[in-house]
């Protein structure tokens, strides 16, 4: 890989590494800013999900109505013999 750059400082081993930094710079430069682009839509997408609630306490029980209990069946029939 790399072979192409010589040892020895000529014009075109010296052009060939700049475009190859350059290249590899611009490279890093726009996963850089896709990535803060990235960082800052979901940041954006967080806040816009933030609610404000408000607890209040429950409403109160109704009240309790108190069942008294039927009264008794009659006593049977006394059969008179």
């Amino acid at each position: 890989m790399f072979e192409t750059f010589d040892s020895a400082s000529s014009a075109p081993a010296a052009r060939r590494f700049a475009l190859s930094t350059t290249a590899s710079v611009a490279v890093f430069g726009l996963i850089a800013v896709a990535a803060m682009t990235a960082a800052n839509t979901v940041k954006e997408v967080i806040q816009e999900k933030k609610v404000d609630v408000v607890f209040r306490p429950p409403p109160p029980p109704p009240p309790v109505v108190e069942v008294k209990p039927p009264p008794p069946p009659p006593p049977p029939p006394v059969k008179v013999t």
